[in-house]
């Protein structure tokens, strides 16, 4: 399943298979998003900022349900993830293969503040 994410100031919103992220600040201000499904709980999210990078993110079904509400998905999750970590460095400095649950031993705000990245 591919689900495409533009960074814009339309906040959440599903057009069909793609989805807008609001997003003001930092790296992520001028990056494009895409989060294809690529097996259960697996994804490959290419973004397209200054410079493209494609990474491999792998989601346990019990991290992202302690992350979600009955409202999102783990694509969005992975989506607001990286939304997350483009206010924090360059898409050139995410790890290219990772569990998403590494996010919180670099950041151990990620659990509390992903939420705000999924409204």
């Amino acid at each position: 399943m591919r689900f495409h994410f533009h960074i814009s100031f339309t906040g959440l919103c599903q057009h069909n298979n793609l989805y807008c992220l609001q997003q003001l600040s930092g790296e992520a201000s001028m990056a494009n998003i895409e989060v294809i499904e690529t097996s259960p709980n697996s994804f490959s999210v290419t973004v397209h900022g200054s410079h493209i990078t494609t990474h491999q993110v792998s989601v346990k079904p019990d991290y992202a349900g302690q992350l979600l509400d009955a409202t999102h998905n783990a694509s969005e999750l992975v989506a607001a993830s990286f939304q997350f970590l483009l206010d924090r460095e360059s898409n050139t400095s995410i790890l290219r293969s990772f569990d998403l649950s590494v996010i919180e031993r670099y950041f151990p705000e990620y659990p509390k503040a992903i939420n705000r990245y999924l409204k």
